[in-house]
């Protein structure tokens, strides 16, 4: 078998990489640093970066083609009022089969989700196609091998009523803090997954962070936000360093993204139909699918040195200026597409950012698969 370097985000992937203008390293940002309103952080620090023309030159925002992808969606909406499902595909673990009491359930199926999102980043890397021992993961396949896992105990359920999973649970608090990079390979097995170490580590952080801070419990996690979306993406950044999505790129500025702390409270407000208040106030999940559609559309451009090295594959630097312009291009736009939809509605449910976001990752799989986008672009981070 072909052994298969992994990557520690932190340092220097390749001598061939893209990015001007390289801001500063992430400085160390600490639980004791303020984290309240969490969500607008990110719409207000992405659109005070994309106003200012001498960091964003590399990525542009064109409104006026706006309206033709909105087309797209509004029709799709009036077709089907189901248009956008959490698990249209069926990956997810949703506890189907489990004979314990509804409140395990529960919380199996959130620490599911806290488990897929804390290592929801980062496919690409180190492939090797012409290997047929390695069966590569994309996120769907990892979706799906960790429901496989998800169930192997179902044979061992308890009926008894409880904010704790079964000892026997692969992703109960106790079994995640126990994580190393061998237990991860051997668990997903005969799938290969790159950066195993850092996946490892950031699943030790929520095993850890849950049993010191909420009784062990993804259940007590979820209802000391009472019931408040920005609450649980305040309390999840808080409490695990490893979705502290932010930027230092000065010693006052800094940039919010949290892409894998919002798409956990969206994933689980789905599956748990929680009816968390404020979800509208979740931005897009700026990963490297939604800005290639909106690309595609032409609702974001870039400029020609950038659209040459990501069209030639050429990794971009973490941090740089051009990958901050990509993200935060992306929940602007997002955010745009969204409050002109809604202007064009008359007494329907307003879009949310979420939905739309899931629309375009969902639409944008398929085009990408059906090669019918130019590449997405690359880097190399645990953050998405």
């Amino acid at each position: 078998m072909t052994e298969h370097k992994t990557f520690d985000d932190d340092e220097a992937a390749s001598p061939q990489i893209h990015g001007r203008n390289h801001p500063k390293r992430y400085l160390t940002i600490t639980a004791s640093m303020d984290f309240t309103d969490p969500c607008e952080r990110v719409r207000s620090t992405c659109r005070h970066w994309m106003a200012d023309n001498n960091k964003s030159q590399s990525v542009s925002i064109h409104k006026e083609n706006i309206p033709r992808l909105a087309t797209d969606i509004l029709r799709r909406r009036s077709e089907n009022p189901n248009w956008i499902e959490w698990d249209e595909e069926k990956w997810h673990y949703t506890g189907d089969g489990y004979t314990g009491s509804e409140s395990r359930k529960r919380e199996r199926v959130a620490l599911y989700i806290l488990t897929l999102d804390a290592i929801n980043f980062c496919f690409w890397p180190n492939r090797d196609p012409s290997d047929s021992t390695i069966n590569p993961l994309e996120y769907e396949l990892l979706a799906m091998a960790l429901k496989k896992m998800a169930e192997l105990d179902h044979g061992d359920a308890d009926n008894t009523e409880s904010n704790f999973c079964e000892d026997t649970y692969a992703f109960s608090p106790q079994n995640l803090a126990r994580m190393t990079p061998e237990t991860l390979v051997s668990a997903l097995i005969p799938h290969y997954l790159d950066n195993t170490g850092k996946r490892a580590q950031l699943l030790k952080e929520v095993g850890e962070g849950l049993i010191q801070n909420f009784c062990g419990s993804a259940t007590e996690l979820i209802q000391a936000a009472d019931g408040d979306a920005s609450k649980l993406v305040e309390s999840i950044i808080t409490h695990f360093a490893g979705f502290r999505d932010i930027v230092q790129v000065a010693d006052n500025e800094q940039v919010f993204f949290l892409k894998r702390a919002q798409i956990f409270v969206g994933d689980v407000n789905a599956a748990l139909n929680l009816n968390l208040g404020g979800m509208e106030r979740l931005t897009t999940f700026a990963d490297y699918r939604v800005p290639q559609i909106l690309r595609h559309f032409d609702v974001l451009r870039y400029s020609p040195a950038l659209a040459n090295a990501v069209d030639a594959g050429q990794e971009i630097n973490k941090e740089s200026a051009d990958e901050i312009s990509i993200r935060a291009g992306t929940v602007i736009a997002v955010e745009e597409l969204v409050e002109y939809m809604n202007g064009k509605l008359e007494g329907e449910t307003p879009f949310t950012d979420v939905g739309v976001d899931w629309y375009l990752w969902q639409v944008g799989e398929r085009m990408h698969q059906d090669g019918l986008l130019k590449p997405f672009h690359k880097v190399r981070t645990h953050f998405y």
